[in-house]
């Protein structure tokens, strides 16, 4: 079974969203179900729950795949994370400029 959530932490604070994905991430487990979800800015150890990512740039796919492997190929191509910054802010700031 497949659940498609769209912006479901939208309005939460950081901590209760990454609350419900912990959440979602182990019923999905428990139940050997997936789940396709939109997130906006999520923090780090939100993003890190992710099994695979997919990236949406200009409405085009820019990447899917494992989240570390995201990072790892934007870093192999020049696309290094900047100082603290957190992976998502800087994937997400790539997909906007890069084309």
């Amino acid at each position: 079974m497949i659940w498609p959530l769209i912006a479901l932490a939208t309005g939460l604070d950081s901590f209760n969203a990454l609350l419900l994905c912990q959440l979602l991430q182990r019923m999905a487990k428990e139940r050997n179900h997936a789940i396709i979800m939109t997130i906006h800015m999520p923090r780090e150890n939100i993003i890190e729950l992710f099994d695979n990512l997919i990236l949406m740039s200009k409405g085009n796919m820019a990447w899917f795949g494992p989240v570390k492997a995201a990072v790892e190929h934007l870093q192999n191509v020049g696309f290094n994370i900047p100082g603290n910054m957190n992976p998502a802010d800087h994937m997400l700031d790539l997909a906007t400029i890069v084309s």
